[in-house]
């Protein structure tokens, strides 16, 4: 059996690491503000065709939002991956230098 709840805390977040409002994911998921807040919330499972459109809308494997797996394989998580993607493109380079002084500072911190 399927964790309603869980699918629609997932969808939320990725919504949210996107920046989108529920009235705008709404529409380009092509349902009602009601019916994603009913999703979110597990209230409502969804059609096979309005997954498929979330997962395309959210850029996530279709697999992590039944499931919460994210293949062995994938280095980013979905949510990190979605605000990777919500980037403006000419911010790029910026975002990189961020994280890459991050990530140096973690290892010389030893955390």
């Amino acid at each position: 059996m399927l964790d309603l709840e869980a699918i629609g805390l997932r969808i939320k977040t990725c919504r949210e690491a996107l920046g989108l409002t529920r009235e705008v994911f709404s529409e380009l998921v092509n349902v009602t503000p009601r019916f994603i807040y009913d999703i979110e919330l597990g209230n409502k499972g969804m059609s096979i065709d309005t997954l498929v459109y979330i997962g395309k809308t959210l850029n996530v494997p279709i697999d992590y939002l039944l499931f919460g797996d994210v293949s062995e394989n994938a280095v980013l998580s979905p949510e990190l991956l979605s605000l990777l993607q919500s980037c403006p493109k000419d911010k790029i380079y910026f975002l990189n230098e961020i994280i890459k002084n991050y990530i140096t500072a973690l290892n010389n911190d030893g955390g």
